[in-house]
């Protein structure tokens, strides 16, 4: 067998290094393969901007198998920074703005269907013919007989409602005698009346005037529901009205843009393509634009979208500085550019990990009898995601290369038996086992693998990869006289995880500082650097001939006007959170007040805030000179007040041994509960930890006691309150997980009017309360008191 068609040449200096490393542990983060914003996505009622995607919104994911598209809730959202797009574009066929690490999928001259990523297609370019063609999905149809159709296609095309009745009173006025024809036919076929009388002005011209069944001049949302049937009867019975006939081809005008995109969508639900230009006409104003939808015949050779030799591939810039992308379960989706339509993959960076196990497994070293043996275990997190993904992936690659099994005891399994041109066989076997408890490390015990390749290791427990680390080496073994492993380890790829994640501890301060020798992290250069305080062009960037090509001084104009957090993350590369919604404490910066951890001192009490509930949390704080520090914080879930106060006392003396300690708590605290006769302030002092209800609850009051020192500069140009890394969940939260959640409405951003009670709004309360406590916040409630007028003053109540 030739493996040439399996030569591989990753799109980037990070993929390649990546691809070609032999440490026993590496993990690649990023980069993912997205599409620029002005790209659509389909929904249920047409296309929409990926940039304008909503929590909430349809995307329609393709089966490569059958075609069909399915409306689903995309599994991941991806937006990240970006430089420039490779445009793949053939005039009125092909238009797509893709990443380098973007997966494609297409059909080869044999007319197997295959992925390839977007750079490497740009460096090897032959016949890939991308797919277009689409069924609508199962089931669907909308409540309308076929003659109904008809006569509304007509009544789109040159019917009028007079806005004078608010009946479904219809007219047309018709010149050519074949519509006239058509007309009544329609009429007759739906059995309704109707007047038909010559215009004298124009004798050529006859009016027709009937009450409708129907009333629209659009293909509004409800036609997008239409079955496969149904849309072919649209495109027929247009070809009467609004048509215009070259052979096999097929042009339709309309002056509305949602007309000419149902058309479009019409047209490749039933395996047409179809592109659409526009007219204007700007020496006359009073004409508006007129939209042609240019659709090629089944069988037309026309009816194709290809990538060859003389594609266009030039670069384009990323005019937003942002890729975007989703993650759906088949893999791929249904998008468009330009308004030109494509089939696309996910987001993902398993392409490369796929074809370095295939190196790997042909650099494995034969034994005597001229096979070279390795084993596999690809593990993810959960077994929806590894088979639509990661399997799906494998299977496209290498499929004619290995028989798939999947059965209901053992795991999924792909066995490859190839002969590679030295005459050498390669055998190897790849297992897909889905892992996402610490307690399902028994199912790693006894394997014996040559590798593990590990998808989104983020979503991994650390339990399972320790015990993945101990089980790789032992295929093929000396016992069964073949020889040892050539190379053995784990690899694998992953998004970018949270500072709080093992992930992060490993790779940003651990194998720094050299205590992970086997183990290799590979994440692309940001565009950017800090030097001396400053944000400097990054000499390591990547792509720069690429880029100063498509946009001169790109990173000089991306950091104008932008703030530190959004430099740091979107040019520079970096680590940092993301927002669910609007942030409740919108004045914390994490560049600017986040701290290295500092110690307490002995000559100041330490300050402890908590929230209850049953997920209380406690912030442990300390003012140091006239700067407030939040040293540290203590958090539960689904804990009591008893067991919370015994845990938390253990954790402050051994943490902070012979402090004195001043608690503030939320005010509801110093209440029972129902089943119990102590409350949580009165069980944390009978547990020897000091805590008082501050004086009220008040939200105003509250933020205020956060956010006034915030933004408070102390005699040393530092803010007054700063917070340490050690307290990561009130970190977290100040910086967006604690916040107003964005409602789904469109138009401007609207948001809940409470914030949402989640896992670090407790920690970041508590916080509140303690400073609150202290005395923070209180002239917010003297200047809102002040604010309030005589009359709107309540009532005194004595």
């Amino acid at each position: 067998m030739s493996t040439h068609r399996y030569l591989f040449t990753p799109p980037g200096p990070v993929l390649q290094a990546y691809y070609d490393d032999t440490t026993t542990n590496a993990i690649i983060t990023g980069p993912l393969g997205c599409l620029s914003g002005d790209t659509e996505f389909l929904t249920p009622a047409g296309w929409k901007r990926i940039d304008e995607y909503q929590i909430g919104d349809l995307v329609a994911q393709w089966n490569p198998d059958t075609w069909v598209i399915e409306y689903v809730t995309p599994d991941q959202y991806v937006v990240l920074p970006c430089e420039s797009f490779i445009h793949f574009r053939n005039e009125y066929s092909l238009s797509m703005l893709l990443s380098d690490e973007h997966r494609v999928p297409y059909y080869d001259y044999r007319h197997k269907f295959q992925v390839e990523l977007a750079g490497n297609i740009e460096k090897h370019k032959s016949i890939r013919r991308i797919p277009f063609k689409f069924h609508p999905p199962t089931g669907n149809r909308m409540d309308m007989t076929d003659d109904m159709i008809r006569l509304a296609v007509a009544i789109h095309a040159d019917g009028n409602f007079p806005e004078r009745c608010t009946n479904n009173y219809c007219r047309f006025g018709l010149r050519k005698d074949r519509k006239k024809e058509r007309l009544e036919f329609l009429l007759n076929a739906n059995d309704i009346d109707f007047d038909r009388r010559d215009c004298g002005a124009r004798p050529t011209e006859e009016n027709f005037f009937f009450y409708s069944p129907y009333r629209g001049k659009h293909f509004d949302e409800m036609w997008w529901q239409c079955s496969v049937e149904q849309l072919e009867i649209i495109l027929e019975e247009m070809s009467h009205w609004d048509g215009l006939f070259e052979g096999e081809e097929t042009r339709f005008f309309s002056a509305h843009k949602q007309d000419a995109d149902f058309i479009q969508y019409a047209a490749h639900a039933t395996g047409r393509k179809a592109t659409i230009t526009v007219k204007s006409y700007p020496d006359k104003e009073a004409w508006n634009d007129t939209y042609c939808v240019y659709v090629h015949g089944k069988n037309s050779r026309k009816n194709s979208t290809n990538i060859r030799e003389n594609t266009e591939c030039g670069r384009a810039p990323a005019v937003d500085g942002r890729k975007y992308c989703f993650t759906v379960p088949t893999s791929f989706f249904v998008a468009r550019h330009d308004d030109c339509v494509f089939v696309t993959g996910n987001s993902a960076k398993t392409t490369t990990s796929c074809y370095k196990s295939f190196r790997l497994m042909t650099k494995q070293a034969p034994n005597r009898r001229k096979i070279r043996p390795t084993k596999c275990i690809a593990i993810r997190n959960t077994y929806g995601e590894l088979l639509s993904t990661t399997a799906k992936d494998f299977k496209t690659i290498f499929g004619d290369l290995g028989i798939w099994k999947e059965g209901s005891k053992e795991p999924p399994t792909f066995t490859m038996r190839f002969k590679l041109p030295d005459g050498t066989m390669v055998w190897h076997e790849m297992m897909f086992v889905a892992l996402d408890r610490p307690d399902h490390i028994r199912k790693l015990r006894g394997q014996q693998v040559t590798w593990f390749y590990l998808s989104e290791v983020k979503e991994l427990p650390k339990e399972i990869v320790d015990m993945a680390d101990l089980r790789h080496g032992r295929f093929p073994s000396m016992m069964l006289g073949e020889v040892l492993p050539t190379w053995h380890g784990m690899f694998g790829d992953t998004n970018q995880c949270d500072e709080d994640h093992w992930l992060y501890r490993f790779q940003e301060e651990l194998a720094p500082k050299g205590e992970l020798p086997d183990w290799r992290f590979f994440t692309q250069p940001g565009g950017v650097i800090k030097v001396s305080g400053q944000w400097v062009i990054n000499p390591a960037r990547e792509n720069r001939e690429n880029l100063e090509k498509a946009a001169p001084r790109y990173y000089e104009r991306g950091m104008q006007g932008k703030s530190e957090d959004w430099i740091k993350v979107n040019l520079g590369n970096m680590y940092g959170f993301v927002m669910d919604g609007k942030p409740v404490h919108p004045e914390y910066n994490d560049t600017t007040h986040c701290v290295d951890d500092v110690d307490p001192v002995m000559d100041s009490p330490i300050i402890l805030g908590f929230d209850f509930g049953r997920t209380p949390a406690c912030a442990i704080l300390q003012q140091i000179g006239l700067q407030w520090y939040c040293l540290d914080e203590f958090v539960s879930s689904g804990m009591s007040a008893s067991k919370f106060a015994p845990n938390l006392l253990t954790y402050l003396n051994n943490e902070y041994p012979g402090h004195s300690f001043i608690g503030w708590g939320d005010p509801a605290g110093k209440h029972p509960g129902q089943e119990v006769e102590s409350s949580a302030i009165q069980i944390l002092n009978l547990n020897g930890i000091p805590c008082m209800p501050c004086d009220t609850n008040d939200p105003l009051q509250r933020r205020a006691a956060v956010a006034n020192p915030l933004t408070e500069l102390a005699m040393n140009g530092r803010p007054r309150l700063l917070i340490c890394k050690k307290a990561k969940m009130i970190r977290k939260g100040l910086a967006g997980k604690f916040c107003y959640r964005r409602l789904q409405v469109a138009g401007d951003e609207k948001h809940m009017d409470e914030p949402d009670k989640n896992a670090w709004s407790h920690p970041v309360e508590a916080l509140e309360y303690g400073l609150m406590g202290e005395g923070e916040g209180l002239q917010a409630l003297i200047e809102e008191k002040s604010a309030v007028t005589y009359k709107d003053r309540p009532a005194s109540p004595y």
